[in-house]
């Protein structure tokens, strides 16, 4: 994911279809977005593609001579760096048992052909959401100990600091000022921070 100079996110997307005309119309709608598109006719050049890459966007036809769509969704998702990209299918010959089999290898969406430009560009946006909200959490959960550590380490460092400026008021030479009940406590307080 980029940011640009006028602050809108452009991210990189790969899209994968064996239909030409299908891919070059979704890719240039893409780049008239403003994003990084990369185009692959067949599911295994796209896997070739995708490990050498940073996509936050893989948009996969299902029905693919060689590896299907489904098989490259699976690929991507086990894949260590697979928490990276949201993969979403699209086909034309939509139905119940290969949308079932899109979410079950952990597709983020599912769409029919012919995609429409505005379900496309809103789709874009989620995932530029989501990728933007995992992306943080996985940052804010690497750094979780660091921050706690830097946290405790200058509560620790004040609360020595607090413990000082309590023993310099609490000292016998204030206790003058006391009862002697309160001279009393004052000893005791000062003999018990004493033998800490």
């Amino acid at each position: 994911m980029i940011l640009s100079d006028k602050g809108v996110r452009e991210i990189n997307i790969l899209v994968v279809d064996d239909e030409p005309n299908s891919r070059n119309s979704v890719a240039k709608f893409l780049h008239r977005l403003g994003h990084s598109v990369t185009e692959c006719s067949s599911g295994e050049d796209a896997l070739s593609v995708f490990f050498r890459g940073d996509f936050s966007l893989v948009l996969t036809d299902i029905k693919m001579g060689g590896v299907s769509g489904i098989d490259v969704v699976k690929m991507i998702s086990s894949s260590p760096l697979g928490w990276k990209t949201d993969c979403v299918v699209f086909t034309g010959y939509g139905d119940m048992e290969s949308a079932i089999a899109a979410l079950r290898a952990s597709a983020y969406d599912y769409l029919l052909k012919p995609v429409s430009a505005d379900e496309l560009a809103i789709l874009v946006e989620r995932v530029k959401e989501h990728q933007a909200l995992l992306r943080e959490n996985r940052y804010l959960n690497e750094h979780l100990r660091e921050e706690v550590a830097n946290a405790t380490r200058e509560k620790e460092i004040e609360l020595n600091r607090l413990r000082k400026a309590m023993a310099r008021t609490t000292s016998l030479s204030l206790v003058g000022f006391f009862s002697k009940p309160m001279k009393d406590i004052a000893a005791m307080a000062q003999k018990y921070h004493q033998d800490r």
